[in-house]
């Protein structure tokens, strides 16, 4: 029994947070004039793993991504979930990155440092993510 009232407690307290951190982002997609969506719309995952400078990253996921155009130029910010770790143990580790497209030209991939908070991160790569700073 107690552990049964212990798990619906975590669950209850995860799912808080997981709404607040939600709320925060979509309030940020606000404040940057973007969108906000919970899953990958437009499939940056294969964009993304061929980025990380992880070797062994795999089974990339997109989640919590804030998009919009300006000025010709499409920003993705998102947080990237995948799996490192090519023999033995694999991890699942995430990062907050940021992308931009400008007419089929891509950018570097921008991730954010791990030490902030998550809402800080996406601050941070939404600063970083520059117009001339395009490659491939």
């Amino acid at each position: 029994m107690i552990v049964a009232v212990g798990t619906v407690s975590i669950l209850i307290v995860q799912l808080a947070l997981d709404r607040a951190r939600h709320r925060k982002l979509v309030a940020l997609a606000r404040e940057w004039r973007m969108h906000y969506a919970r899953d990958d719309r437009f499939n940056l995952a294969p964009r993304v793993a061929e980025r990380l400078a992880l070797p062994g990253s795999a089974d990339v996921r997109i989640v919590d991504l804030i998009y919009g155009s300006e000025h010709g130029t499409r920003r993705y910010v998102f947080s990237a979930h995948y799996t490192r770790g090519v023999v033995r143990w694999k991890h699942r580790e995430k990062c907050v990155a940021s992308l931009a497209e400008d007419k089929e030209q891509w950018s570097g991939l921008i991730v954010a440092p791990k030490e902030l908070s998550v809402v800080e991160q996406y601050r941070e790569v939404g600063r970083s993510q520059k117009p001339e700073a395009r490659s491939e």
